[in-house]
């Protein structure tokens, strides 16, 4: 069957690592001994080969402990049911972090209007959009897009600053040349990473 077949693949990927650890074991061991020099190879330190294989509920597992950020990709994986769901959390979560930012008293600008302070603009449908907000030196705070009032609202994730513009390419720069003006009146208060 394909799982018999899948299970060998993966033994046999198991038993030639453990093979290519024990060679590059030996040949440190060499080298450090002074029975072999590497010093006419271009790349004299291996990287780490550190793989187990363990039996797990589901079968075998293969894991790497020295690498940082490991997606065991021999793990069952989830069914498409339960990747929605964590999804639909996961925009669940911020699109409430959205919303509990975007209450109460914002500084807003628009180039009709100038500087004013109204109250803070809610997505209308409810969808937005998280972007990074280039064209400032060195810096790239996060915002958030959305429609409201008949425009669309670029609204600063860090800081309450926003601005309305009747599109989205305009409501992004009115919250650019907004952020600048701010800047310049007033310290720096934006996270940027």
């Amino acid at each position: 069957s394909a799982e018999w077949q899948w299970l060998q693949y993966q033994a046999s990927g198991a038993v030639i690592a453990a093979a290519w650890r024990r060679s590059m074991a030996i040949t440190v061991q060499s080298v450090r001994s002074g029975i072999a020099d590497w010093s006419v190879d271009e790349h004299p330190d291996p990287l780490p080969e550190n793989w187990s294989a363990r039996q797990g509920p589901a079968g075998l597992h293969f894991v790497n402990p020295m690498q940082d950020r490991f997606i065991d990709w021999a793990l069952p994986r989830s069914d498409k049911a339960s990747r929605r769901a964590q999804q639909q959390v996961r925009e669940d979560e911020r699109r409430q972090a959205m919303l509990s930012a975007c209450t109460g008293p914002c500084l807003s600008w628009s180039t009709r209007d100038e500087w004013h302070v109204t109250a803070s603009w809610a997505p209308a449908n409810g969808v937005f959009r998280a972007h990074r907000l280039l064209g400032l030196p060195g810096e790239r705070p996060l915002f958030w897009l959305f429609e409201a009032d008949g425009g669309f609202v670029a609204r600063l994730r860090d800081l309450r600053l926003q601005a309305w513009a009747e599109s989205p390419q305009a409501a992004v720069h009115a919250l650019r040349t907004c952020l600048r003006r701010h800047r310049a009146a007033y310290v720096p208060a934006v996270a940027t990473r």
